[in-house]
C-alpha cells in the first residue's frame, strides 16, 4: 500500500505547501482504511513527480519509499529509497529471460543482494494472456528458499537495518541496533544475528 497522492497530479508543478498537504491527506486515508502505518509512495505521473520538494514533503511526513516508473533493467538495491527504480514493468516480452538472468545471479556467490522488482497497474491486464503471463513469471520464483518474495516497506526496512549495523574498527565484530533480525554471510556460512545482538566475523 502506498501513497499516490489524492488527485493523481504531480507534485513538482505545484506549490511544495499544496504537495505536502496531498501527500497528508493520501497518508491519512489509507492508515484509516488499512489499520496500520502507510511508510511508501508511488509517485503519481511516474517520476514527473520527483523533485526537491516532493521528496522533502516524503521525508517529512514519514514516507521511507517511493517507487519511479523508468526501469533500470537490473538487480540493483536502491541507494535511495525515495528514488526506487524498478527492475522492469510487468508487460516486458523478454520478462522471463530477465527473471532466469536475475536467477542466475542469485546462484552464484555474490557480494552484494540482488533485487527483482516489477511494477504495473492492475487495469493493464486485460486479457487471460496477462495473467497467465504474470502467472508464468511468478511460477520462476516458486519453490525456491533462496529467494524473499516481499513487499517494498519489507525490502526497505530490511536494507535500511543493515545498513546501520555498527562494527569494531576491525571488522571483527558486528552489532546489530535494530528490531530487524539480519542474516550475514561470513566465511562461508550463514549467520542469524538477532535484535541487539552481536556476532564475531572470524
Amino acid at each position: 500500500m502506498a501513497v499516490h497522492g489524492l488527485r493523481h497530479e504531480s507534485w513538482n508543478v505545484t506549490l511544495p505547501a499544496v504537495a505536502a498537504a496531498d501527500i497528508a491527506r493520501d497518508r491519512l486515508a489509507l492508515e484509516a482504511l488499512a489499520g496500520h502505518p502507510v511508510e511508501g509512495s508511488a509517485y503519481p505521473c511516474g517520476g514527473h513527480s520527483k523533485g526537491p520538494a516532493a521528496d522533502a514533503a516524503l521525508r517529512a511526513l514519514g514516507i521511507v519509499h517511493a517507487r519511479v516508473v523508468a526501469s533500470r533493467d537490473d538487480f540493483a538495491v536502491p541507494a535511495d529509497f525515495l528514488d526506487w527504480n524498478p527492475t522492469m514493468h510487468h508487460s516486458r516480452s523478454d520478462a522471463a529471460d530477465l527473471a532466469r538472468r536475475f536467477l542466475g545471479a542469485a546462484d552464484a556467490p555474490a557480494a552484494e543482494p540482488s533485487l527483482f522488482y516489477v511494477w504495473g497497474h492492475s487495469y493493464e491486464f486485460r486479457t487471460g494472456e496477462d495473467w497467465a503471463a504474470m502467472d508464468a513469471l511468478c511460477a520462476l520464483f516458486g519453490g525456491r528458499d533462496d529467494v524473499w518474495p516481499a513487499t517494498n516497506v519489507e525490502i526497505c526496512r530490511y536494507v535500511l537495518a543493515f545498513r546501520a549495523l555498527r562494527g569494531t574498527l576491525d571488522g571483527r565484530i558486528l552489532e546489530n541496533p535494530t528490531a530487524v533480525p539480519l542474516w550475514l554471510r561470513a566465511g562461508g556460512r550463514d549467520l542469524l544475528l538477532p535484535p541487539g545482538g552481536s556476532v564475531a566475523m572470524s
